[in-house]
């Protein structure tokens, strides 16, 4: 049975900048609310949500459905008279003002009485709420049981090492790069991998700025590690090729020694080109170097 890890978002998260790009690739699956009706259509448009920009990602994310698409990143939960009140009543019961933190406040409920139904096959390890950035985390009541701390560390790791880069690119392209890369299923294994070094980061109590060193450490060695891995094909490839050049001097057995020499040639093409990494504890990084080898996105530090 998989394990998952959901991102919970507002109502207006879709309308930031980038939006869902990064989280594509951090969340196994994104719960998303979504106007039910024509008339919360209209509502979210004069609220200036952006209705049609949203139909437009989920597209592009793919709405999950057990037949049709059980690929799809997203999960929708309907957004209606409900879940308005609902919305109000935790509110006022919070005593809540800030209009920042009411945005907050819609990924909690998804989090726990709105959350939906796990597709079948899938456990959840957590879910989480999806902040945008580290300020508007700060923003928020944080406390620090051990689901905040997933939330409040996933924000750092994401806004410290994962950071689209345009060049060019509309929204919707980024959008969908990041959704092609995050459906490899050797990608989904790094995911995983990092998912399990930040549960150990919490449940030894290492502080985030101690577990963003550590993880800055492993991003470095991995790169180290990769360069290495990288070095030893071109090396391998090289004495394959010897073999074949050896050949042009002529000789008897030139050509029977070229048949062989092919046969490695092609072999080594379908087997042995991909880098082998030993990189043991830094496997964690692994996911961060991918973004960056696949995408090309940056891996620098913000602070909002």
């Amino acid at each position: 049975m998989a394990r998952e890890r959901w991102g919970t978002f507002s109502v207006r998260d879709h309308t930031r900048k980038h939006p869902f790009a990064v989280d594509a690739l951090i969340y196994d699956r994104l719960i998303i609310p979504r106007p039910a009706n024509p008339e919360e259509r209209l509502r979210w448009s004069k609220a200036g949500w952006e209705p049609d920009q949203l139909d437009s990602i989920l597209c592009t994310l793919g709405i999950f459905d057990a037949e049709k698409n059980p690929n799809g990143r997203a999960i929708t939960v309907p957004w209606d008279n409900y879940t308005r009140d609902l919305f109000n009543r935790r509110a006022e019961t919070a005593r809540i003002v800030n209009e920042e933190a009411n945005y907050g406040l819609t990924r909690r409920l998804l989090a726990t009485e709105l959350l939906p139904d796990a597709p079948q096959g899938i456990r959840r390890v957590a879910i989480l709420a999806a902040y945008p950035s580290i300020t508007a985390v700060q923003k928020e009541w944080i406390g620090y049981n051990e689901r905040e701390r997933r939330e409040t560390l996933t924000i750092a790791l994401v806004h410290r090492f994962v950071v689209p880069a345009p060049r060019g690119k509309s929204e919707q392209e980024l959008l969908q790069e990041a959704v092609t890369l995050a459906k490899d299923s050797e990608f989904q294994k790094k995911r995983t991998q990092m998912y399990r070094w930040q549960d150990d980061v919490i449940r030894t109590g290492m502080s985030s700025e101690e577990a963003l060193e550590e993880m800055a450490q492993y991003v470095d060695e991995y790169n180290v590690a990769t360069k290495k891995a990288v070095g030893r094909v071109y090396t391998k490839f090289a004495f394959t090729l010897v073999p074949i050049a050896l050949t042009a001097l002529g000789g008897p057995i030139g050509t029977a020694v070229a048949a062989g020499s092919i046969a490695n040639l092609v072999r080594f093409w379908i087997f042995d080109r991909k880098p082998v990494i030993e990189a043991a504890e830094n496997e964690a990084a692994a996911m961060f170097h991918t973004i960056r080898k696949e995408l090309g996105w940056a891996l620098v530090s913000l602070n909002a």
